[in-house]
């Protein structure tokens, strides 16, 4: 059993240790039991256990020594796998918050496991372990995601099937624009051209749906609604009407048609609600928040944007794409309801975390929409107060910037104050 384990990272619970040791549960249990009293082992939380330092190092030279290390982290990864495809119909169902927190607490056993794929040459169950967009791209791990991706893209081509490929590149396209835009989007065509070829209805369904991200992004309206049109047929083939009706707002959005998008994400957030989505209610609500900034509907478009900046702080979703754009959303609002102080320190924040992801569509769109916010906020406040303010929102730990999202924003001043003051009164037509 100390062998075993020793090929986990991050720590492990009593059913994954069994997987590995193949042993049945009461055992695995007796036995981890044992390595508890002895002191080798120690318990993290109820249900997870660790290595001392020094008794890995000495567990991982008795597993070489006798020759299972090597079946240890095959089986290792064989039981990652089989976690990540569970995990990939989990964080879309009603027990989607156990999920989110089992991907934490196995963050570092993914790797371990990618890595062990990665240096066996096995491509194709290395791109299976990085099909989940929602963890790696929507709850923050954008970087690292592009990381991985680049060393199973640089493998031999005949160890990647044409499917796990477009798959990859569906989402590396997506999470590099912003970045080098012009490849970004050779890649996102890579990946749909692929996945026509393999005729796979999910892969092209995703490949599609992020392509169409990509140039929504590049402000290519026609070539977006395209796309997002014949995803969304291929999701209805898959099954997924969730995310189907998710890209019919899409589409409604990039027709510019903003009473229309409304009502559609109304109508999903009722569904979702529902449904218990707790990922999807967070999304729909910052899409939704979106809109009503376009139609000029700031409180609404504030109180829809806090509740999901809750949920997804709740989900430990706080420095994704998700969270990036709330907050620069929640500054766009304070800007426009005579909050200065609280747009400045938002945007700031906003800005930290982009930064942080490195580069991503969320990246264009927050900084073509920063600008009329930031005039707004910097002409109130002064361009030296606005800059220290800013400052000091780029300094916020995530905690300190939900904190501030999530805080109840003094009452809005009257539009007219924006007249009395000199600045222009904002139209509810204005695309910011």
């Amino acid at each position: 059993m100390l062998c075993a384990v020793s090929v986990f990272a991050g720590g492990w619970t009593a059913p994954a240790a069994a997987a590995v040791a193949r042993l049945d549960l009461t055992t695995a249990w007796r036995l981890l039991g044992g390595l508890l009293d002895a002191s080798m082992i120690v318990r993290t939380t109820d249900t997870r256990f660790a290595l001392l330092e020094t008794v890995r190092v000495f567990a991982v030279a008795r597993a070489a020594a006798s020759g299972v290390l090597t079946e240890a982290k095959e089986r290792h990864a064989v039981h990652i796998e089989s976690f990540v495809a569970a995990a990939r119909q989990g964080v879309g169902g009603p027990d989607h918050d156990e999920w989110f927190d089992r991907l934490r607490w196995e963050r570092d056993n993914l790797r371990a496991a990618l890595r062990w794929r990665l240096e066996q040459g096995e491509l194709d169950r290395c791109a299976a372990i990085l099909d989940l967009p929602t963890y790696w791209i929507m709850v923050g791990h954008v970087a690292e995601y592009r990381q991985w991706a680049d060393e199973v893209l640089a493998g031999n081509d005949d160890s990647l099937s044409p499917r796990a490929r477009a798959g990859v590149l569906a989402v590396y396209g997506y999470a590099s624009h912003g970045g080098d835009s012009e490849h970004a989007i050779r890649v996102a065509d890579q990946a749909v051209g692929l996945a026509r070829l393999d005729a796979d209805p999910p892969t092209l369904a995703m490949a599609l749906l992020f392509r169409g991200h990509v140039a929504r992004s590049a402000a290519d309206n026609e070539l977006a609604e395209a796309l997002f049109d014949e995803a969304e047929a291929a999701l209805r083939q898959v099954g997924r009407p969730a995310v189907t009706r998710a890209v019919q707002a899409q589409v409604t959005m990039v027709l510019d048609q903003r009473r229309e998008a409304d009502q559609a994400l109304a109508e999903l957030e009722v569904e979702v609600r529902k449904a218990g989505a707790t990922w999807g209610l967070a999304s729909t609500l910052v899409h939704r928040g979106s809109v009503l900034i376009q139609l000029g509907e700031w409180q609404r478009s504030e109180r829809l944007v806090r509740e999901a900046v809750r949920i997804m702080s709740r989900l430990g979703s706080g420095s994704g794409s998700g969270m990036t754009w709330a907050l620069h959303q929640l500054s766009i609002t304070a800007a426009n309801t005579g909050q200065p102080e609280r747009s400045a320190r938002l945007a700031g924040a906003a800005a930290r975390l982009m930064e942080h992801g490195g580069p991503s569509t969320i990246a264009d769109n927050v900084r073509r929409s920063r600008r009329p916010a930031a005039g707004t906020a910097g002409a109130e406040l002064g361009r030296d107060t606005f800059d220290r303010l800013f400052g000091e929102g780029r300094a916020m730990t995530l905690g300190q910037a939900v904190a501030l999202a999530v805080s109840t924003p003094r009452p809005a001043m009257d539009p007219a104050h924006f007249v009395h003051s000199g600045l222009p009164r904002s139209r509810a037509g204005d695309r910011l």
